[in-house]
C-alpha cells in the first residue's frame, strides 16, 4: 500500500506542477497581451498625430490656394459690378426720357372686341 500512496503523491505533484506550468504560462501570456496592448496604443497615438499634421498641412495647402482663387473671383466681380455701375450712370437719362415718353403720349384705342350698340 505504501507504494500504491507514493504513487498517488507522485501523480498529485506532478499535477500541481503542471497546473503550476499551465497557470505561469497563463500569466506570461496575459501580460504579453497588456504589453502588445500598450505598445499598440503608443502606435495608435503616433500614427494618428502623423495623419493629423497630413491632414492640417492638406487643409492649409489648400486654403491658401483657395484665398487666392476668392481674391480673383472678388477682383472679377468687383471690375462688373463697377462696370454696371458705369453704364447705369451713363444710361439713367436716356431710360427716364424713354419711359416718359411712354407714359405721356397715350393715343386712345377702341378696343377691338368693342362693339356699338
Amino acid at each position: 500500500m505504501s507504494g500504491s500512496t507514493e504513487g498517488i503523491k507522485q501523480l498529485l505533484k506532478a499535477e500541481k506542477q503542471a497546473a503550476d506550468v499551465v497557470k505561469a504560462a497563463r500569466n506570461r501570456r496575459t501580460m504579453r497581451m497588456k504589453q502588445a496592448k500598450v505598445e499598440a496604443d503608443e502606435e495608435i497615438k503616433v500614427f494618428r498625430a502623423q495623419l493629423e499634421k497630413e491632414v492640417s498641412d492638406m487643409a492649409s495647402a489648400t486654403s491658401s490656394a483657395g484665398s487666392s482663387e476668392v481674391a480673383a473671383i472678388q477682383e472679377d466681380a468687383d471690375k462688373q459690378i463697377a462696370d454696371i455701375n458705369v453704364s447705369v450712370t451713363k444710361n439713367t437719362d436716356d431710360v427716364i426720357k424713354t419711359l416718359l415718353g411712354l407714359v405721356m403720349e397715350v393715343t386712345p384705342v377702341v378696343h377691338r372686341n368693342y362693339t356699338q350698340k
